[in-house]
């Protein structure tokens, strides 16, 4: 709803009326296909015993397989924070808001992998450095919470497009395994 309604439904009205209305239908699609891919996301791991990625990464590691919902929704949650919540009025920034929401529907759908943060523990003691980081993050997001909240939703969703490029850029640069060598007679 929150991305229809502020991303297609106020548009301009002095706009030409068929792009308003292809603007509208395609609006209706995209905000249909962020709901669909969540669903499908969902009953993905409620059909799976064990979901593992097809490319697992390392095991010290702990991965979401593909954008958890909840980082999609905070991506469109901060975009339209950081905007000031006013709705956007010109049909271009509209399209470029239903191309934002079709690539989070797709990498909520998608294997790429997506760090789950699961081994924080808050418990354990932390180095002054960490704390000072720590207390320096508190204090943007108070200070300049549009601004920070969009870059951290936005470098999330980043960090899996990311790690997928970066499997593949290390996959072409790895040398080929030696091939045994054949024996002739």
């Amino acid at each position: 709803m929150l991305a229809f309604a502020w991303g297609v439904q106020f548009l301009d009205l002095s706009s030409d009326p068929w792009i308003r209305e292809q603007v509208h239908r395609a609006g209706y699609l995209f905000s249909f296909l962020f709901l669909l891919c969540g669903s499908l996301r969902l009953a993905r791991f409620n059909v799976q015993k064990n979901p593992i990625p097809k490319n697992p990464g390392r095991p010290d590691r702990k991965y979401f397989v593909g954008l958890a919902i909840p980082a999609g929704a905070g991506m469109v949650a901060a975009v339209v924070y950081a905007a000031g919540s006013s709705p956007i009025h010109y049909w271009p920034l509209a399209i470029v808001w239903l191309v934002l929401l079709a690539l989070l529907s797709f990498l909520m759908v998608s294997t790429w992998r997506y760090y789950t943060f699961k081994d924080i523990n808050l418990l354990r003691p932390r180095s002054p450095l960490m704390v000072i980081a720590v207390g320096i993050t508190i204090f943007l997001i108070w200070n300049y919470s549009q601004v920070v909240l969009l870059a951290m939703a936005g470098t999330y969703v980043a960090s899996g497009i990311v790690i997928r490029i970066g499997g593949i850029v290390r996959r072409h640069l790895r040398p080929p395994p030696p091939q045994p060598e054949r024996q002739v007679g």
